[in-house]
């Protein structure tokens, strides 16, 4: 296929920076072209815009002198195309280009080949860069600084006329009589305006004539700026001014290149055919040059891009994706023959491994591009048809589907498809409590995966994906690639069970006979599972040997005998170990003894909760839980005493124990009592184990005075039994000293008046007597605080009154606990001579006796004496007898404190003699009468009691029958006096009588008495309460 020529021209415009700076100096030096990744200088790369002018010329005369300046008319001249071009950073190597700094400023432009055809020369108008010593002036900054010449540059960077050394820049300032290459370039000089405080500006004009260079590959100029301390000679541009003592170089910072390289345009085309990825489908080449530019071609757009410094004659290049090179394209049914310069063959420019075809019109011997043209190398054919590989899955039951067939041109080999195919699933499982009774084996997690691909199996040949197949297969064959799958490989697993070694692992176990079958192999020996067409699970099965144990005995001393200080005594363990074959019985166990302790069992377990050994019990290392064992651990139970106080009159202590075990630390507190020393604890109880009593030890069974003065005291194992520990507190009681003070009376002969008493010490004091005086009773001084015993009442406080009142003189009364400390207490006796009033009052019946007012009377009687005596007061004779009351349908109870309930001080009998009517036994003692019957009470208002009569009411039918049964008799209900009691009786409907009706109940048979009760059984109002007139 025919394809229209191109040529492709680059105008390249590089600038390098070089800042030198020496120490000390001041001066900026700056270059006029800036780095783009330098952030300081980054904002002035717009400063170096430049534009490029192809320009078309009918005469072919000079166009510029040496100064730039235009010397012929230019009417006739054409502007081809106009070009702007910002600069950027080049890291590669420009074809043909000489490597002096890899980070140029590059200026790239591709012109066509019908440009090419019309542009004489090329005009590049540099930028503005103005020169000055004013910092805050605008424009590029430099410091005594011009661009003052151009001249001509060789790549190759050998020596040439008037360089001051090897591979250095050309100088005009070393050589004699120097001439500008006019055929190349045009120098340029500055121009000087004036005004601008002595700055310099220069725009400069270099016109390069491209007709007569373009197909000489590439042409240079360079051009070169000095800067130097003194200003005032930067005109005479002398070297030997750098003798006054300025370093040799110093402000020489800024080199460029401006360069045009016409490049010629090699194209790759398929032909038909399909590119390859990574391949080299465009180059840039140019005449006597084995360097080119290649464009590496990949399906994502993305990842295309140019590389510089190829060799033409077999082209690769490095990308981050793989080598790139001249590939061979693919086409079905054809052979790829090489690279020609025609789609019908032709000059073959590479051959089919991409290499250049030396000595043609296009290559010479050297392999460098000779070729003046832009050339297009196409893709040779030749048909040959096609061979099909089938691929198959094989025995598998994944869902993964086998590749596309590959469809391969005869004559060359397929490359063996690659697959994600996997075989069928496996599982592998490890049963490892099989024989191992009463152990339990570590357990191990299946294994399960899948068959892994192995490779294509074609006609008994396994043969891998990637791999070249089938270049002798001839046209239309068809071949099948069957999947095969490798095995799975285990390393045969090592388990452990207590008390068993593994012996080896089997294919399958019988729990009932205990037999296994299919010896796989020992731990550490490989197994294969050969992969199937479908998935399966697969189970092998340890099989155990016994093996000889040693069974440990630990008697497990508890912390509490072990830590005590009482010490401990453990009889019965000698034997601490014995060897056993596993599974077999245990045998006798010991039976040990420890103190403060009864042994239990042995168990499998410290915590107890292993479960019990026995002698019958065989052993299989294992606990009651099935968790692993080897030592036995004996089960002690404390024992237990109990602990009782007698506080031996003090109040008790919830917080002293009750109960305790033979180690147990026990802090008993020691009780107190008001006038009482603790002298300590009498302790019985103990039995002849040893004992920690309050910091002694002892095996006696019984201690006294102990914990005496501290609370509280310490004691340990007190029982090693179940017994019982009685503590009794002991004390040293304080004394008081006891005076009487009679008061007028005297002590009675033989009566107690005891002269001193400990505390809680009951004695007994006699009250005295005075001749006719009432004793009042003990007045009790000097007392301290607490509850004391005062003539057998507990009276709290430092004084108490009235004690032994109202008893006779003689009277021995109870006391005790007068004082808790030691002092003194006073008794002093209190006595009374006044006479007692007693009045007598009824508010119902009639008083009889004697001064009778109205319904009450008055006596009197002395305090001590047994009767009345007669007194003539409120204008009346008092009487000396006791009154009575008569009441109808009452008893009289006598007369009482209260006008209800109270205490009865005279009973109600006919009797006016006090004697008799003084009921002494219902009286509290001492309330109102003494001992021996005389009147000891205050003046009091006594009120008569009285109880209602009972009667019996008997209902007569009256001729009539009682409704219920017929009968005639009689019947009766009971009633009390004044009392509404048995209102309702038997209405009309419970008699009859044939004839009559009921007409009530009336107190006489022919109804002219009183109607009690109505005909409906009710109360009448001529009944009302029951009164002994219904009687008549």
């Amino acid at each position: 296929m025919k394809k229209k020529r191109r040529i492709f021209v680059q105008v390249f415009v590089l600038f390098l920076s070089i800042v030198v700076t020496m120490c000390n100096i001041e001066s900026e030096n700056v270059a006029a072209f800036w780095n783009q990744d330098d952030g300081e200088y980054g904002s002035y790369r717009t400063r170096t815009k430049i534009q490029i002018q192809l320009m078309h010329c009918n005469h072919k005369d000079t166009h510029y002198n040496n100064n730039g300046t235009h010397l012929n008319i230019t009417d006739g001249d054409t502007v081809i195309n106009s070009i702007t071009r910002n600069p950027r950073v080049n890291n590669d190597i420009a074809a043909g280009t000489a490597t002096y700094d890899l980070n140029k400023y590059v200026y790239e432009y591709e012109m066509s080949y019908s440009e090419g055809q019309q542009v004489d020369y090329a005009v590049i108008t540099t930028p503005n860069i103005t020169h000055f010593e004013n910092p805050s002036a605008e424009g590029v900054t430099e410091t005594h600084g011009r661009m003052y010449w151009l001249g001509e540059y060789r790549n190759t960077m050998e020596n040439i006329t008037a360089t001051t050394g090897a591979n250095e820049w050309y100088s005009f300032r070393e050589q004699t009589g120097a001439e500008v290459n006019n055929e190349l370039s045009h120098q340029t000089w500055e121009s000087v305006e004036a005004g601008n405080d002595g700055a310099y500006k220069g725009e400069y004009v270099v016109s390069l004539d491209v007709s007569n260079t373009i197909d000489n590959g590439q042409k240079f100029l360079y051009l070169l700026e000095g800067t130097y301390m003194n200003k005032d000679i930067h005109d005479s541009n002398h070297p030997a001014e750098q003798d006054e003592g300025v370093p040799a170089y110093f402000g020489i910072h800024a080199y460029g290149i401006i360069g045009l390289v016409f490049y010629r345009n090699v194209n790759f085309d398929t032909n038909g055919g399909v590119m390859t990825e990574g391949t080299v489908k465009n180059m840039q080449v140019y005449n006597g040059n084995k360097k080119a530019k290649a464009y590496a071609w990949y399906g994502d757009a993305n990842k295309r891009k140019w590389y510089s410094d190829v060799n033409i004659a077999s082209p690769q290049a490095s990308t981050p994706y793989g080598t790139a090179s001249v590939k061979a394209p693919s086409r079905t049914d054809y052979l790829f023959t090489g690279w020609y310069d025609s789609p019908d063959g032709g000059v073959m420019l590479y051959d089919t491994d991409g290499n250049a075809v030396k000595g043609t019109q296009y290559f010479d011997a050297d392999g460098n591009w000779i070729y003046k043209g832009n050339v297009t190398a196409y893709a040779g054919w030749e048909y040959v048809g096609d061979y099909t590989i089938h691929y198959d899955k094989g025995a598998s039951d994944t869902y993964i589907t086998p590749p596309a067939d590959t469809v391969t041109t005869v004559g060359t080999a397929a490359i063996l498809a690659d697959t994600q195919l996997t075989g069928s699933r496996y599982t592998l499982c490890y049963e490892g409590n099989t024989n191992n009774e009463h152990s339990r084996s570590t357990s191990l997690p299946a294994t399960e995966g899948n068959f892994k691909f192995a490779g294509w199996n074609i006609g008994g040949t396994v043969c891998q994906p990637g791999t070249l197949y089938g270049e002798t297969l001839v046209k239309d064959s068809v071949v099948t690639a069957t999947a095969v799958y490798s095995g799975y490989t285990v390393r045969l697993p090592k388990l452990s069970s207590t008390n068993y070694e593994l012996e080896g692992w089997y294919e399958s176990y019988d729990g009932v006979t205990g037999t296994f079958a299919g010896y796989v192999g020992k731990p550490g020996d490989d197994y294969t599972l050969n992969a199937a067409e479908s998935s399966f699970a697969k189970t092998i099965y340890a099989k155990w040997t016994p093996a000889d144990v040693a069974l440990n005995f630990n008697y497990l001393i508890p912390d509490a005998a072990k830590n005590s200080r009482l010490g401990y005594t453990l009889t019965g363990a000698d034997e601490t170990s014995r060897t056993l074959t596993f599974g077999t019985k245990i045998g006798l166990l010991p039976e040990p003894e420890l103190s403060g302790y009864t042994f239990v069992c042995w168990n499998w377990t410290a915590d107890g909760a292993g479960g019990t050994a026995s002698a019958d019990g065989l052993y299989y290392g294992i606990d009651g839980n099935g968790d692993p064992a080897d030592t036995l651990y004996a089960m002690w139970e404390p024992l237990s005493y109990s602990i009782k106080y007698d506080y031996n009159g003090a109040d008790a202590i919830a917080s002293n124990p009750t109960k305790a075990k033979y180690y147990d630390i026990l802090s008993i507190a020691a009780p107190t009592l008001a006038g009482a020393e603790f002298a300590g604890w009498e302790i019985t109880g103990m039995d002849n184990s040893p004992h920690l009593l309050d910091g002694t030890k002892t095996n006696s069974e019984s201690a006294s005075g102990i914990g005496t003065g501290k609370s509280p005291a310490e004691f340990i194992g007190l029982n090693g039994s179940d017994g019982t520990v009685l503590f009794t507190a002991q004390w040293n009681y304080a004394k008081y000293n006891i005076t009487y003070d009679f008061n007028g009376g005297s002590p009675v002969p033989g009566g107690s008046y005891p002269a001193e008493a400990s505390v809680y010490e009951y004695f007994d004091i006699s009250n005295p007597e005075k001749g006719s005086s009432l004793f009042k009773g003990w007045t009790v001084k000097g007392m301290d605080e607490g509850t004391h015993c005062v003539g057998g009442a507990y009276v709290d406080g430092a004084t108490a009154s009235g004690a032994g009142a109202g008893k006779a003189a003689g009277a021995k009364l109870p006391f005790a606990s007068l004082r808790y400390t030691p002092g003194t207490v006073t008794l002093v006796a209190a006595w009374e001579a006044d006479d007692r009033q007693l009045i007598f009052m009824t508010d119902t019946g009639t008083m009889t006796g004697k001064s009778i007012q109205d319904n009450w009377t008055l006596r009197f009687i002395r305090f001590g004496s047994k009767n009345f005596i007669s007194k003539n007061a409120y204008d009346v004779e008092w009487g000396t007898d006791v009154p009575s009351v008569k009441r109808t349908g009452y008893t009289f109870n006598g007369f009482y404190t209260e006008l209800k309930g109270g205490t009865q001080v005279f009973n109600g009998g006919s009797s006016t003699d006090m004697a008799d009517r003084m009921p002494s036994d219902k009286l509290a003692a001492g309330a109102y009468l003494a001992d021996n019957g005389a009147w000891v009470g205050p003046s009091l208002i006594l009120y008569a009691h009285f109880t209602p009569l009972e009667f019996e009411l008997t209902f007569d039918v009256n001729g009539g029958v009682w409704a219920d049964d017929k009968s005639s008799g009689t019947r009766t209900l009971g009633v009390t006096y004044d009392s509404d009691r048995n209102s309702t009786v038997w209405d009309s409907a419970d008699v009859e009588r044939t004839g009559y009706i009921p007409g009530g109940w009336n107190t006489r048979a022919d109804g002219t008495g009183y109607t009690v009760f109505d005909t409906d059984g009710y109360s009448t109002d001529e009944g009302g309460y029951w009164s002994e007139d219904y009687r008549k």
